[in-house]
């Protein structure tokens, strides 16, 4: 299943399910062949106007259904899509713009006057508007979707240590971590997801494909814009089956609920993004039913998913911070110290891991690429990626994080 383009999946989920819903935002609920269609239409937009020096289509488009079309029409036009937050100051805009190549622009009516100042400043740059109208006449799939191997997107990062870097990721490799995911919780077309994140974040990656590649349902909610106080009945009311947080987040979720309330849509809580602990659990315990999954899950936007840590009801925790689990198939993790040796049973070091589906590379960063993306020291073969993360390895095998090696 790895082994094809992100939109020739999608479209078998089409093929299956063509009524089921699969996106909800703000009352908006589009069903897979909705959803098919509105992406083609904008493959055809886009295509229309893509010339020769067209490499990656740009996004500006908001937390709602929008994105996940634009997604989709993108890979299916036959480019990799570079999503920009609209929230973004326009300088940093104009800088991944340019900095990613992209000559042609999805926004929408709530972006378009950014659009537009973006036009003056960057002349090249065209606009595509996307449809407010998703019943569409019908089309059909376009032929030029992007094979395995090709891009899928460039995901650029906060530049909280600098400018923004961006990540590069193909096709193959976005499948791969969507089948670990797939497999690993067992998503099926019966499940809703939740999402969170902006799309320009890796986090939201798992959740908009976990669910769309797999014939389940994806809904958003903007906890800028509604807060926590609303989300418990949200999640009850769209009946949805696996959230995705950031520790921090999750917390203040749920230490703001009333006593004894217990969350019984909910079989799966994904935590990442920082680290976890055993606190967490207790709260898991208190307000999800048993039977329900909490997973510590572990991976940069470099290799979105690394390893996961299940945890239930019935487990027990000997030390504070819950450790990272194990590695996903095809994948290791190792500690090394500064001299790239291997390190062993409570030592620290920097974690890092070795697997065929690693980002491309940092884009039009190739000093930095070579920092950090190498040849495996040890074996001498294959390759591995340095986190910037130090864990101290754990008798049973797992890794437990301890800090950043930088101030990222």
């Amino acid at each position: 299943e790895i082994q094809q383009s992100i939109a020739q999946r999608f479209e078998k989920q089409v093929e299956r399910f063509p009524d089921h819903q699969a996106v909800f935002s703000n009352k908006i609920e589009l069903t897979y062949a909705m959803l098919n269609n509105c992406a083609n239409h904008l493959a055809q937009q886009i295509n229309e106007k893509a010339n020769q020096e067209t490499k990656r289509i740009a996004l500006l488009l908001n937390h709602n259904e929008t994105c996940v079309i634009g997604m989709l029409g993108v890979l299916k036009a036959g480019y990799a899509y570079v999503p920009i937050d609209p929230n973004t100051p326009l300088s940093r805009i104009q800088y991944i713009i340019e900095d990613s190549g992209c000559n042609q622009l999805v926004c929408n009516d709530v972006t378009m006057e950014t659009a537009r100042q973006l036009q003056q400043i960057v002349p090249e740059l065209s606009i595509t508007k996307l449809s407010k109208n998703y019943v569409l006449p019908q089309i059909s799939n376009p032929n030029n979707s992007l094979n395995s191997l090709e891009e899928a997107y460039v995901l650029y990062t906060s530049g909280s240590t600098g400018m923004p870097k961006g990540v590069l990721q193909n096709q193959k490799n976005v499948l791969h971590f969507i089948r670990v995911y797939t497999n690993n919780v067992q998503i099926g077309e019966n499940d809703n997801l939740s999402v969170f994140s902006t799309y320009t974040f890796d986090a939201s990656v798992k959740d908009i494909y976990g669910a769309i590649l797999n014939g389940g349902k994806v809904s958003f909610y903007d906890i800028v814009e509604n807060g926590l106080d609303q989300l418990s009945k949200w999640l009850l009311v769209q009946n949805i089956t696996i959230i995705h947080m950031v520790p921090t987040i999750y917390r203040n979720f749920l230490k703001g609920l009333e006593e004894g309330l217990v969350l019984p849509t909910v079989r799966l809580v994904d935590l990442g993004g920082e680290s976890c602990h055993k606190s967490d659990l207790d709260l898991f315990k208190k307000y999800f039913l048993e039977g329900a999954f909490l997973v510590n899950d572990y991976g940069p936007t470099e290799s979105t998913i690394v390893s996961q840590k299940f945890l239930t009801h019935s487990s027990l925790l000997t030390r504070n911070n819950i450790p990272l689990g194990s590695a996903v198939i095809e994948t290791d993790i190792l500690l090394l110290d500064e001299n790239n040796q291997s390190r062993g049973v409570y030592q620290t070091g920097e974690i890092v891991f070795k697997s065929d589906y690693l980002s491309l590379g940092y884009l039009n960063r190739q000093e930095l690429t070579d920092n950090v993306f190498i040849t495996d020291p040890i074996t001498g073969e294959g390759r591995i990626y340095k986190s910037g993360d130090i864990g101290k390895m754990l008798p049973t095998g797992e890794i437990e994080f301890l800090q950043r090696k930088d101030s990222q």
